[in-house]
């Protein structure tokens, strides 16, 4: 395990939950932790949690005492905290509260209810002393309140108080006596000799009741630390170690590995596998209601970007996280999108990302068997796609059916939540982003297809990869990329505001059009005045006389007193729109649909492999590296910084970094030979990552792709450093200890070592040097992929 060396300021995660593979994991009762230095009396080196908001805060707090001296604020010690060891459940921290001893500090999330701590001390002089800990409990109660304070339980000085049915305890191993303090507080000491150390273990659980809590901490003081923790590390040694030029970077990719290992869980009983949750931090672990699941499941998009982080060593996770899918599929192939953790959901079609998950699974497993259960349910779920509730005009080219289910939710023509967006139905386009992960997710079925010797599935998708290309060739428009196009009329339709009216009104527009356009009506104010609404718009088609479409309230999707509407039928030609039955409480905006707005989902044929070389090299050199477009100093964002809706934080426009987008924009860039702009695209995105972990210490949802503002946000997996990509840059898959695929070179300055159980392998710009476990080395040049095998 590697011993690190990080201020308390570096870039990394200070969240620490119990292993959900272990026994003691309670998923409705799962206590997460967060060691900070708090600016809250006391000062000092803390953790802390809320019990899943089941208080406001707990807080354990260390200090030190050496003659009539007592320290806890960190800036008074003779040398800060540093970081030396960190887990997903585990951190070990060492420093010098006074020059004559050093303290070495472990906390350890033993099981969802029961942290454990450890303190070291270290005598530096060359006489005897005799230093002093305590250890202050600070809680801040919820419902059922009693704060803590000092107790005997069987003899023994505790700290003990209750909120919201918890009753957290804390035991100090030693013959810890209670500190008179202005805090509740447990204090030990001893004498330490010449040379030598003293260590004490201290424990917190929050169980439901007193004895319950005072229990468990006493059935931990039996057992062995040390042997316990070299099982810990055993059961992490799967993890990469990045070692490059850049500290900083190494401490993201292993943050990033620690909280994507946090996310795959079992939320509860009915679940059969690890799947990932939305997040996972000091605020979540249980329901506030006592009735609902604690957790949220991930998005499609959020669980997808933390397996990418996983699945160089935790393959197992994502394999059972698409059996638990697959086993959702019903006999129409169709695999829903789970928006909860209760009966088997029936939401929408999940997006097209399994087969693209099974195929790398199979790259870092070489699992036949798993490729062959999995390919005909992958396949009906790929054609499901095709279907005609979702191809909705059969050319071979499908719709999303919402923008949840797209995932990209700062859209600023499709967005149905925001002032700033204009809330096209995104089920009238054909968009550019579903094409490619069509593509990609084709891709992956004919090489699974292969692997098993079915020709008839490669033939059949293979079909269905070729209309998808030819159709988003089409949809290239000089000069300024690919663009969506209503699904109609195949066409890309530039749109403009109407007007904007209060209340109920005829609009008289007299007005023809070249390309038949969708009317798009956003209504603003309250929902339920606006039930006897009619709208009727007075027109004509592309062929007939003339027609009155009409709707009314339930036509409306609506959303916080936002209803948007698009019209089912494109008009050649329409004379009036006329809006009954509302007051002047509320504000209509008429707009021609807008299908001709640039977003970063544009660039996505990249990944696919669509465009030809000579129009990659367009969409790479003038619009991708154009720094009014997208080349922005930490990132490509949502929108182009020259759209008028571009604003890089979240709530005020469209913007803001999205990660996994970006990871499929560099994966292309690597799949037309552009090396070097792969590699800064990744220095890019390490910038704001880095910003985040060291102000917030966890990773945010969305990054400014300008500047060093750090957006708060709840963790999970949507932010979480490319680990994935930066492989992947490196031309490094792993499959074994002892078998490695290699793409010897990379773009980067300097040689970078990977070191995994055992395996040591040496980046460096023209070679690619690897060391297997027993000292056998290989040496890789040239730029071709090949499989590095050390046979037993």
């Amino acid at each position: 395990m590697r011993t690190w060396s990080l201020p308390l300021s570096a870039p990394i995660s200070l969240t620490l939950a119990s292993d959900a593979g272990s026994a003691g994991f309670e998923p409705d009762n799962d206590q997460i932790w967060q060691l900070a230095v708090t600016e809250e009396d006391p000062t000092g080196v803390a953790v802390w949690t809320t019990y899943g908001r089941r208080a406001k805060g707990m807080r354990i707090v260390s200090a030190f005492e050496l003659g009539e001296q007592i320290r806890n604020d960190p800036a008074t010690f003779s040398s800060p905290p540093i970081v030396q060891t960190w887990l997903p459940d585990y951190i070990k921290l060492h420093w010098r509260p006074f020059s004559e001893f050093e303290v070495t500090a472990e906390y350890w999330v033993r099981s969802s209810a029961l942290l454990a701590g450890r303190f070291t001390f270290i005598n530096l002089t060359e006489e005897p002393i005799q230093p002093s800990l305590r250890l202050y409990g600070i809680l801040e109660p919820g419902e059922n309140p009693l704060p803590m304070s000092a107790s005997v339980e069987s003899g023994v000085q505790v700290l003990s108080g209750r909120t919201a049915g918890l009753s957290p305890l804390i035991l100090l191993e030693g013959g810890a006596r209670d500190e008179p303090a202005p805090y509740p507080a447990l204090s030990v000491n001893t004498v330490i000799p010449v040379g030598g150390r003293h260590s004490w273990v201290w424990s917190h659980c929050g169980a439901d009741s007193v004895s319950g809590s005072f229990k468990r901490c006493r059935e931990l003081a039996g057992s062995n630390w040390d042997a316990d923790l070299a099982r810990l590390f055993m059961e992490h040694r799967d993890l990469i170690d990045v070692d490059s030029s850049s500290q900083e970077w190494d401490a993201a990719f292993w943050a990033s590995q620690c909280e994507a290992r946090r996310l795959f869980l079992r939320p509860n009983r009915r679940i059969k596998a690890p799947v990932p949750v939305h997040s996972r931090t000091i605020k979540d672990g249980s329901s506030i209601d006592g009735t609902a699941t604690a957790w949220e499941p991930a998005s499609p998009w959020d669980a997808f970007h933390a397996a990418l982080q996983v699945l160089p060593t935790s393959a197992d996770k994502v394999k059972a996280y698409l059996e638990a899918l697959l086993r959702l599929q019903d006999a129409d192939g169709h695999i829903p999108v789970l928006t909860g953790f209760g009966p088997p959901p029936t939401g929408w079609l999940y997006p097209p990302l399994l087969a693209q998950l099974a195929w790398k699974v199979y790259r870092a497993t070489e699992d036949v068997d798993f490729l062959s259960s999995a390919l005909l349910p992958l396949t009906a779920f790929y054609e499901r796609w095709f279907g005609s509730d979702h191809d909705r005009d059969q050319d071979g080219f499908p719709e999303w059916d919402h923008v949840h289910q797209a995932g990209f939710k700062t859209w600023p023509a499709f967005s149905p939540w925001f002032n700033w967006s204009m809330g096209l139905d995104l089920s009238t386009a054909e968009t550019l982003d579903l094409a490619s992960l069509l593509v990609l997710e084709g891709e992956a079925l004919i090489s699974i297809a292969a692997v098993i010797d079915d020709d008839k599935a490669q033939k059949r998708v293979g079909e269905r990869i070729g209309v998808l290309k030819r159709r988003v060739n089409q949809m290239w428009v000089e000069p300024h990329g690919y663009r969506h196009v209503d699904h109609y009329l195949d066409e890309t339709v530039s749109g403009k505001r109407l007007g904007v009216r209060r209340g109920s009104f005829v609009l008289d527009v007299d007005k023809g059009f070249a390309l038949p356009v969708r009317t798009l009506f956003k209504i603003e104010g309250p929902e339920e005045q606006a039930r006897e609404m009619v709208i009727r718009i007075h027109g004509r088609g592309r062929r007939g006389p003339g027609r009155v479409e009409r709707y009314d309230f339930r036509d409306l999707a609506w959303f916080l007193d936002l209803g948007y509407l698009t019209s089912a039928k494109p008009s050649a030609e329409i004379e009036k729109i006329e809006i009954e039955g509302l007051s002047r409480k509320f504000k209509t905006t008429l707009s021609i649909g807008d299908y001709s707005r640039p977003d970063l989902t544009q660039l996505l044929p990249l990944a696919a492999g669509i465009p030809s070389a000579e129009r990659a090299r367009s969409l790479v050199r003038e619009i991708i590296m154009d720094p009014e477009r997208y080349w922005r100093p930490n990132g490509i964002p949502s929108v182009p910084a020259n759209d008028p809706d571009y604003r890089p934080k979240p709530d005020e426009g469209a913007g803001a970094i999205k990660m996994l987008w970006n990871h499929w924009i560099g994966s292309g860039l690597l799949r037309y030979g552009y090396h070097q702009e792969a590699g800064e695209l990744l220095a890019r995105l390490m910038k704001p990552v880095l910003e985040a972990l060291k102000s917030e210490h966890e990773f945010t949802p969305h990054y400014d792709p300008d500047g060093e503002m750090v957006f708060r946000g709840n963790g999970g997996g949507a932010g979480l450093a490319p680990l994935a990509l930066f492989l992947e840059i490196l031309g490094v898959e792993l499959i074994t200890p002892r078998k490695v695929r290699i793409r010897p070179g990379h773009p980067f300055d300097d040689s970078i070592c990977l070191r995994w159980q055992g395996l040591e392998i040496v980046c460096e710009p023209g070679r690619t040097i690897v060391s297997f476990p027993d000292g056998g080395v290989a040496e890789v040049e040239g730029e071709s992929t090949r499989i590095i095998e050390q046979i037993e």
